[in-house]
């Protein structure tokens, strides 16, 4: 045989062996091919399998979650209350909310807002117990919020009180008289622009506010006077507005007792046959809101923190 045909014999079975070698290759990743088309069928059938496990699971836990003493925590100035009214309001329709607990931490607010979470309260104490407990202060607008309790609790040392309103008020017209700043109203009535800060009020003007703010007063001190038992000499004592520590509230019948949580529990224990031994369970009072909400929150707190604070707000802060 001539070295030509057997180079070329050579040549063939070389050929032959790598279309051998190709095909083994394309045979060993069709193979890997369908192994993993086989397993991802079977990951997605065990993640179904799994999630329908999980959500039938959570969901037997959720329809068996044992009866508890819902909580929350009112802190800083009583403004814009609608989300603490929603959070309070999903409470009262709770059938698995026994008891409610309020920890009311704040030197008051805007009285509106006092009356919109009052009356959050006695929605929720419509259909179960309410007790707050006072912290560090629960005053004005905050002592507005308490009385919607069942049962008032505080510490000792805890500043509550403050019954009554205040109006801030400012006069710059002797510093805009310096700068060159002149009031140039144009108004429907004198008493429009009574709150003006570029205009000094007269006898007439500081009457007719002065009306305004005794009648928020006596709405105050009418929601007080009805969930409280007050003597007139008590009545008398708190019409200026005064501050009082939580010992003296307590001899007042501002509060029922000085205590805290477990104080509480006992109370329920005992009066509403509410185990101290239930769990208790807490709710956020704070919405969740982005960086521009925030910003737009400290603009809307602003005003209030540049006024001169009086009475239990000048202590809060």
């Amino acid at each position: 045989m001539s070295e030509e045909a057997k180079q070329s014999r050579t040549e063939r079975k070389e050929k032959k062996a790598d279309v051998k070698k190709t095909e083994a290759s394309l045979d060993l990743m069709l193979k890997l091919d369908r192994q993993r088309r086989q397993w991802r069928f079977f990951a997605v059938i065990f993640m179904v399998v799994a999630g329908w496990f999980v959500f039938t699971t959570l969901k037997g836990v959720e329809t068996s979650v044992k009866s508890y003493v819902a909580k929350v925590n009112l802190n800083g100035i009583i403004l814009n209350s609608d989300y603490e009214i929603a959070v309070l309001d999903r409470i009262a329709k709770n059938s698995k909310a026994k008891a409610l607990i309020v920890k009311i931490d704040s030197p008051g607010g805007t009285m509106v807002d006092g009356l919109e979470l009052y009356h959050a309260l006695r929605r929720v104490a419509a259909h179960k117990p309410v007790v707050a407990i006072i912290g560090n202060m629960g005053a004005s607008a905050g002592y507005l919020v308490a009385i919607g309790a069942d049962h008032i609790l505080a510490n000792e040392a805890s500043v509550t009180g403050s019954v009554g309103v205040f109006m801030p008020l400012f006069d710059v017209t002797g510093l805009a008289d310096k700068v060159g700043i002149k009031s140039d109203d144009v108004m429907s009535g004198d008493l429009k622009v009574v709150t003006s800060p570029l205009r000094s009020r007269d006898e007439h003007d500081r009457a007719y506010l002065q009306s305004m703010v005794d009648r928020l007063d006596d709405i105050f001190m009418g929601y007080v006077t009805s969930r409280r038992e007050l003597s007139t000499q008590t009545q008398t004592l708190i019409s200026d507005g005064r501050a009082i520590t939580g010992l003296d509230a307590v001899e007042l019948n501002l509060i029922d007792a000085t205590g805290g949580l477990i104080n509480a529990r006992e109370w329920l224990a005992k009066n509403h046959n509410i185990k101290q031994d239930m769990g208790i369970k807490s709710f956020d009072m704070d919405e969740k809101e982005g960086v521009l909400g925030h910003f737009l929150s400290e603009l809307k707190l602003w005003p209030m923190a540049v006024q001169k604070q009086h009475g239990a707000m000048a202590l809060y802060q």
